[in-house]
């Protein structure tokens, strides 16, 4: 690639501030939540994640065999856990909100606390041994706001708390859930029954005994908005419990996958979602349990879902969904609307942006957005989210485009790197003009174009490096040129008036008289963008300024007299 590519990621960046403010008006049309991959992001492998939860200083930590990852926004520690047996399947999390406590612990019954002061995560207490039982199975741990710790294990329900274990209620048998009722009473899964298990008096009451024969309860999750209780199986699929003068409906949720669901969170007031193992993320409408949306792993698709094996969710106070799967580790995606949407190739989906190496953006009359590319033009019909593209994988001419601008017609005029331009008909794509340097009845003597301007008079400049800066009237069908113009950006200043950002600086041309003034010198100038009486020039190397009206009237500014008034 030519030298002169230095500059695509300006040119990228402005195609960028185009969308930000364009896209507020048009979030709407995309169908895609993206995922943010943690082991992309921070450059780390942390697969078979279980269990995240955000602390009370806004760090989410995430749970995995390997050890507990903290994060945040811009940053992350893994903290090795102090095993004292490596025979180890899972760790999950618990977490004392009131006295920010934070507990993780293992299927075989080794339970850490997070030590603040060393930074560190200390051994609190091996079950196993306690209870010499080295069977012994975890699997759920609930702590309340004096950091008493309740165990559904597969001996029993068991209380930790001051260095000592004590079994509590009348379960010798396998726990399978554990869950929040209040704040003093938990919903306690068994052998087909659900129990009311009161932490005070360590009373037991039942509250369900309708599950049938050989569904195993995987995950409860108690809505309190709804005053649900939520029941997620094995391989039954999942059901919620309502309760009405202490009678208590089940209402199956149809259309799920018969595997096993350990993940179920609220996201909205209206809106549930369930993770099920090897299934993705499935969106239901607590009103009439309808299924809104499957998210899932596509190959395809680098932003969809890291796994299909969905282990936790959890949603944060700010909208954020973040998910726990065992093959892909952590992720998450945004639930607040957006005002900028990430648009791009996607692997083997024809209906996406072309390439990812934009060089400019425009929209049309119609509202199409038109994207120039280092592999040919997208065109996204913005109200059906559908896209065509041109000339990519050309192979007889560039298919490298670097400019583009829609004429007062309706046509689109795109600027290549080494083949001139291309007019299209921007209804359909279809090619109406090809014009290059030394091509016959061409309007123009540059073939390397890197900017094209409709002014407000309907004529077409036409600028880039080895030609002629270029002026072409439609309505007179003339063509005017300048030369020694080495042109990157070209803006209207005013009527008559033609900023050109060139590779010494910034010239005003007069459109009548022909006469160029320097405006700046000594500065590679790549955008323009002229808000009232100011003009805001992006530089290579030199940032981005603003001279203003008063300055220009001036006259010429040198790079030493610019750098004194920025300073």
């Amino acid at each position: 690639m030519p030298k002169k590519w230095g500059k695509s990621k300006l040119i990228i960046v402005k195609g960028l501030l185009f969308i930000y403010l364009l896209f507020s008006s048009i979030v709407s049309f995309s169908a895609n939540v993206q995922f943010h991959d943690m082991n992309k992001k921070f450059g780390i492998s942390l697969r078979e994640t279980n269990e995240v939860l955000k602390d009370n200083y806004g760090f989410i930590w995430v749970s995995s065999k390997m050890g507990v990852l903290r994060l945040a926004e811009d940053d992350y520690h893994i903290y090795k856990l102090p095993y004292e047996t490596a025979d180890v399947i899972s760790v999950k999390l618990a977490f004392n909100k009131k006295k920010s406590v934070l507990f993780a612990y293992t299927n075989n019954g080794q339970i850490f606390k997070y030590n603040s002061i060393y930074d560190r995560f200390d051994l609190l207490a091996n079950l196993s041994k306690m209870m010499s039982n080295q069977y012994l199975s975890v699997n759920n741990v609930l702590v309340n706001d004096n950091n008493i710790i309740w165990l559904g294990t597969s001996a029993g329900l068991y209380r930790y708390a001051d260095g000592k274990l004590k079994q509590v209620g009348k379960y010798d048998t396998n726990i399978h859930g554990l869950e929040w009722y209040t704040r003093d009473r938990l919903f306690v899964a068994y052998q087909g029954k659900i129990m009311l298990f009161n932490t005070i008096d360590e009373e037991t009451e039942p509250f369900y005994k309708g599950i049938s024969e050989g569904i195993i309860v995987s995950k409860l999750f108690y809505d309190k908005e709804s005053d649900r209780l939520w029941v997620g199986t094995l391989s039954n699929g999942m059901f919620y419990l309502t309760t009405d003068n202490k009678d208590v409906s089940s209402h199956k949720i149809n259309g799920l996958p018969k595997q096993p669901v350990l993940a179920i969170e609220t996201n909205s007031d209206s809106t549930i979602l369930v993770g099920i193992d090897g299934q993705g993320i499935w969106e239901l409408n607590k009103s009439n349990d309808q299924i809104l949306n499957v998210y899932k792993q596509d190959a395809d698709n680098p932003t969809s879902l890291n796994g299909n094996g969905v282990y936790d969710i959890f949603c944060d106070d700010s909208r954020r969904v973040w998910v726990c799967t065992y093959s892909g580790g952590l992720s998450y995606f945004e639930q607040a609307t957006p005002q900028v949407e990430r648009v791009e190739h996607m692997i083997n989906n024809h209906n996406s942006l072309v390439d990812n190496d934009v060089n400019s953006v425009v929209e049309d009359e119609n509202r199409n957005i038109w994207f120039a590319t280092n592999n040919g033009i997208s065109r996204w019909d913005t109200k059906n989210n559908k896209w065509s593209s041109y000339y990519e994988n050309e192979k007889k001419q560039a298919q490298v485009f670097l400019s583009l601008s829609e004429d007062s017609q309706g046509r689109i005029w795109a600027g290549t790197y080494s083949s001139g331009i291309y007019v299209l008909d921007s209804r359909n794509g279809r090619e109406l003009a090809h014009y290059s340097k030394g091509g016959k009845n061409s309007k123009i003597s540059v073939n390397y174009v890197f900017s094209i301007l409709n002014d407000s008079q309907g004529d077409i400049w036409i600028g880039g490096v080895q030609g002629d800066l270029t002026c072409y009237s439609g309505k007179e069908n003339k063509v005017r040129s300048y030369s020694n113009f080495p042109v990157d950006v070209i803006k209207e200043l005013s009527p008559n008036k033609i900023l050109l950002g060139c590779t010494y600086g910034l010239v005003m041309l007069d459109k009548r008289t022909g006469e160029a003034t320097r405006l700046l010198d000594g500065f590679l100038v790549y955008d323009i963008l002229v808000r009232g009486d100011v003009i805001w020039l992006c530089t290579s190397g030199d940032g981005w300024f603003g001279i203003t009206s008063k300055l220009i009237n001036q006259g010429s500014l040198l790079r030493r007299q610019v750098c004194r008034l920025i300073s």
